[in-house]
């Protein structure tokens, strides 16, 4: 608001008066008079300090400076009464913070246009003592220098010179219009006048001791360095004063430099006094290259241990963990092979002690430092090998993230059960390196030796609210089983899937044999989830390389651990899949053998690329599939693309007619594989087969008899038959087991499996009997045999089943359903 909107408000606010037309000069005038005579015209010392109100002087001031005209005579005359009985009035009763308070910030200190204007019409005098008294009130009640009231003061110099009169005032050769300024407030307001004039130092001579006393006693230490750098050569060097100053100095919070220390304060500081200061407060790599440029000789006296107990604060601001960086500077004794002194020595030891810390705190320490942080600790327990510093050394060594693995293990080596009894085998300890140095553990995971260390490492990680790869990558670094490390990992595996969310460059940082026992289990229970989320789209393909190089066969051991669900996966990601086929061997391509998948399905996947059609082409033709069907005429065998290079090695009986007539008895002659559809007839079989196959019809109702019909040549390469029948009359179940049994008794190496299922009742016990007699001490496997038969009440299951391996039991089950 302008001027007069102010004296509006403040009327308002203490008479009521309103000015209704602002534009009228005349009102103006007339209500600032009434303002005026009613504030001041009537004022006596008994209600001065109750009405008096500084701040409408310099809002009317303010107001009529660029207004003035004789109509305004009557205000200056009341403005000029007002200061003419300010001093008066005001000794008599004491001016209260808030008065002081408005009046310092008002024109009156900060304008020196409107001072001026004020002596216009105002006595020099009464104007000077008014100010002056009020300036005088405000610095009594304090002792700190002021940069505000050292600005008013050089401002109301400028306006009043009043700088004759203040020293005159502090001497005490001026008459005095007021009270006397205390002793303190005279010394306050001599640093005012040496900021706002320092050329007056030489004659204030009579004051040297008073500043140098009161500055040491009440300035902050900025300030105090101020007026010490300019009154330096004026103070007389004492014994007090050297101690007041050596004093000051180390206790002091702020950190000169050495030159300030040295300029400023070399005077008052001997040799050693000035090295102690210097090392108490300069920053620690300074202290380093003072200590560093001393004499092996001086370094082990007991008065150079002094100086270098200045520079280990034990308490106070100077204190605590961030002190700990100081312990850099014994690294300059054990660098020049000097003994500490003993009087540094057990210093060193207190200062260990109340400075202790621990593994949940920050150790902050610069990194060029750290190692010879590091090495001072060895070097002060190699002095006396007491357990607190090697725990301290030990904490150290794991908050300290800088340090190498080298430089790690070349400390703990000579100290390996030492670390083990105080940080491996701390249940506390290793919680909380888990929960913010896990790396460390990564580096020190060598050392964790015996089932106790290594039992509480992995009791601590499986009790984490949060993980992360370190901790993986950690439980693959413990000398432990593979078993025992893949264990954890599945304790883990509620949270895997969580730790695919982020970015996971950083497994390229794995140990290789790491990445490839947590790769094989990321492959056995999270493959589909793995592709989903493109990992061998990002890294995998980095990944797989790195293991490749370090050792082939790791990408056996990954990928034997599949199953089909591994190859789905991949097939819907075929550019995945072309990537990581490369690694397979040949035989593993199993998809081309899932009888779930059709035959059109398996050829396409030969067209995925021309290595795919290579691999397919080769699988195909050295292995006998029997889930490839085979549906049309097969004419050109051996062609480039033909899936068969050679003819079949397994035939379904109904697919002969498929195959070219001038090539059926070679491939008669190649196939070690057949499915033989039995139905009484006793052709003879293809005579190189390896495996046979009898699918015995539901129609068939004649006896089955299968020993004939196989090869009788001593040099058979027959391995193993299986049978297959299906709701078959009872007669006729009965004749298949005994023909297996004559099967069994007339090749006793052959390997036989049968799958039953018949659904009449009779004769039941017998058949199963028939089959626990052909189980005993035989080789056949009749992994299933099931008997159904239906009533209207109740219902019956029967069934029964050859547990593979336990040849010696077999295991009829009934079960009722209602």
């Amino acid at each position: 608001m302008d001027g007069l909107q102010e004296i509006e408000y403040y009327d308002i606010k203490s008479n009521s008066t309103i000015i209704e037309d602002r534009d009228d000069l005349q009102t103006c005038i007339s209500t600032l008079k009434s303002l005026i005579l009613k504030t001041f015209g009537s004022l006596d010392h008994k209600n001065f300090s109750k009405y008096n109100d500084i701040y409408l002087i310099a809002v009317v001031l303010n107001w009529i400076i660029d207004r003035d005209t004789k109509q305004y005579n009557e205000i200056k005359q009341c403005i000029s009464s007002y200061f003419k009985c300010f001093l008066k009035y005001s000794l008599n009763s004491e001016l209260n913070e808030l008065f002081i308070s408005i009046a310092l910030n008002t024109s009156l200190f900060n304008d020196i246009g409107v001072t001026k204007y004020l002596l216009t019409f105002c006595s020099y005098t009464d104007v000077r003592d008014a100010l002056l008294h009020i300036f005088f009130v405000s610095i009594k009640h304090t002792t700190q220098f002021s940069v505000d009231d050292s600005q008013r003061y050089s401002k109301l110099n400028q306006s009043l010179s009043i700088e004759s009169y203040c020293l005159n005032l502090i001497s005490g050769n001026q008459q005095q219009n007021q009270r006397s300024p205390t002793k303190q407030t005279k010394i306050l307001l001599l640093l005012y006048i040496i900021n706002d004039n320092p050329s007056l130092i030489n004659q204030l001579s009579d004051y040297y001791q008073d500043i140098f006393l009161y500055i040491d006693e009440y300035l902050h230490f900025n300030d105090y360095l101020r007026f010490f750098r300019l009154l330096a050569e004026h103070f007389e060097v004492n014994a007090k004063n050297k101690l007041l100053v050596k004093n000051r100095l180390l206790n002091n919070d702020s950190k000169p430099s050495v030159s300030v220390v040295h300029s400023v304060f070399h005077r008052f500081l001997s040799g050693l006094d000035l090295k102690s200061i210097i090392l108490s407060v300069i920053s620690v790599d300074s202290k380093f290259r003072l200590v560093d440029e001393t004499n092996e000789a001086e370094l082990q006296t007991l008065e150079f241990g002094e100086l270098m107990i200045g520079a280990f604060s034990i308490s106070g601001s100077g204190g605590g963990i961030k002190a700990l960086e100081s312990l850099v500077l014994i690294d300059i004794y054990r660098q020049k092979s000097v003994p500490l002194p003993l009087n540094l020595y057990s210093h060193l030891l207190e200062f260990l002690q109340i400075n202790n810390f621990d593994l949940d705190d920050k150790l902050t320490i610069k990194q060029y430092n750290q190692q010879r942080f590091i090495q001072s600790l060895v070097y002060i327990y190699q002095r006396e090998e007491k357990p607190m510093i090697l725990r301290t050394l030990f904490k150290s060594l794991c908050l300290l993230e800088s340090l190498d693995s080298s430089f790690i293990h070349s400390v703990l080596s000579p100290y390996k059960q030492e670390f083990q009894q105080m940080i491996l085998s701390n249940r506390r300890m290793v919680s909380q390196l888990l929960d913010s140095r896990t790396a460390f553990l990564i580096i020190v995971s060598d050392l964790i030796g015996g089932h106790d260390q290594i039992d509480i490492v992995l009791e601590m990680i499986k009790q984490r609210e949060s993980w992360n790869f370190k901790m993986i990558e950690l439980t693959l670094c413990l000398p432990s089983s593979k078993e025992s490390l893949l264990g954890t990992l599945t304790h883990l595996d509620p949270y895997m899937l969580d730790l695919f969310n982020k970015p996971m460059n950083y497994l390229l940082d794995f140990e290789i044999n790491n990445v490839a026992i947590f790769m094989e289990y990321i492959f056995t229970n999270h493959l589909a989830s793995v592709v989903r989320l493109k990992l061998f789209h990002t890294i995998g393909y980095q990944l797989f390389d790195k293991i490749y190089k370090h050792n082939p066969s790791c990408i056996t051991n990954i990928l034997v651990v599949a199953n089909l669900s591994f190859y789905s996966s991949f097939i819907r990601n075929l550019p995945a899949f072309s990537y990581i086929n490369r690694f397979l061997p040949e035989n593993q391509i199993v998809l081309l053998f899932d009888k779930y998948l059709d035959t059109k399905w398996k050829v396409e996947l030969s067209t995925v690329s021309k290595e795919f059609h290579k691999c397919c082409s080769n699988v195909i033709t050295n292995n006998p599939n029997e889930t490839i069907r085979i549906s049309r005429r097969i004419d050109h065998v051996g062609s480039e693309f033909c899936l068969f290079k050679t003819q079949p090695l397994h035939l379904v009986e109904s697919e002969l007619k498929y195959i070219k007539d001038d090539c059926k008895s070679a491939c008669l002659d190649h196939l070690e594989s057949f499915t033989f559809i039995y139905d009484g007839r006793r052709n003879a079989l293809p005579k190189n087969l390896k495996f046979i196959k009898f699918v015995i019809p539901r129609a068939a109702n004649t006896p089955v008899e299968l020993q004939p019909l196989l090869p009788t040549n001593k040099n058979s390469r027959l391995q193993s038959i299986k049978l297959y029948c299906n709701n078959l009359a009872d007669h006729v179940v009965k004749t298949t087991l005994q023909s297996l049994a004559a099967i069994q008794k007339s090749h006793p190496k052959l390997a036989i499996d049968a799958y039953i299922k018949q659904n009449i009742l009779s004769s039941t016990i017998n058949n199963l009997s028939l089959v626990t007699k052909l189980q005993k001490g035989s080789n056949i496997n009749i992994t299933k045999v099931k008997i159904d038969h239906i009533h209207q009440q109740p219902r019956y299951k029967v069934f029964a089943v050859v547990r593979p391996g336990q040849q010696k039991y077999f295991t009829i089950g009934f079960q009722i359903q209602d």
